[in-house]
């Protein structure tokens, strides 16, 4: 009849030992549940891709990803290892089209002074133009003039690159790859300038040669 006691009292323990674990588990205090970074919302849906012209890769990088999409750098014929010290001409897609969440945005990004001499890269225009927003927005024409793939080669065919003062503009000589929308790739030179300021260029010409 003892031992019988003691059995009741065991199973006793036993069920409320199970049932304050089970309530552990519903207020969330176990160490086994979900992390805050899983259980946290992320950005679903369609998403607009936001404009990256002009900004430096580090930057372009918080606002991609706060946008709930991913980013790929495409530096030409160069690498990209430290996109902080880069600056974004364009994106495919382009800023303004709609995407699914999580997609891919390869940014086209150039190198402030890569293809030049440090005096050439020092002058402006008189709305003060430099020379690497002006190349952007060779490339924003670029990526508008051939919708289908631009791919300039600032680095390795750049043939001019120069502020010309009677014209107030700066003035680019370059190859390029441009696709079709058939998807065939041709080299060709494009040739193109630019006058404005920084915040608002004007490309004045833009054409093969």
């Amino acid at each position: 009849m003892h031992s019988h006691h003691i059995f009741v009292r065991t199973s006793a323990v036993a069920a409320a030992g199970l049932f304050l674990l089970g309530v552990s588990a519903c207020d969330g205090t176990t160490t086994g549940g979900a992390s805050d970074s899983e259980s946290s919302a992320s950005v679903t849906g369609p998403v607009v891709v936001p404009e990256t012209v002009g900004r430096d890769g580090a930057t372009v990088k918080t606002v991609l990803e706060e946008a709930g999409l991913k980013v790929e750098w495409d530096g030409g014929d160069k690498g990209v290892f430290a996109p902080e010290n880069w600056v974004a001409t364009g994106s495919t897609p382009a800023a303004g089209e709609t995407v699914d969440a999580g997609s891919t945005v390869t940014v086209q990004v150039i190198k402030p002074g890569a293809s030049s001499a440090a005096a050439t890269a020092e002058a402006a225009t008189t709305g003060g133009l430099t020379q690497t927003y002006a190349m952007a927005a060779c490339d924003t024409q670029g990526n508008q003039y051939a919708q289908w793939g631009y791919n300039p080669s600032w680095v390795t065919n750049t043939q001019r690159s120069s502020y010309d003062q009677a014209s107030d503009s700066w003035m680019f000589i370059y190859g390029a790859k441009i696709t079709n929308a058939y998807g065939s790739v041709r080299d060709t030179t494009i040739s193109c300038s630019v006058t404005g300021s920084n915040t608002a260029p004007q490309v004045m010409s833009f054409s093969e040669q």
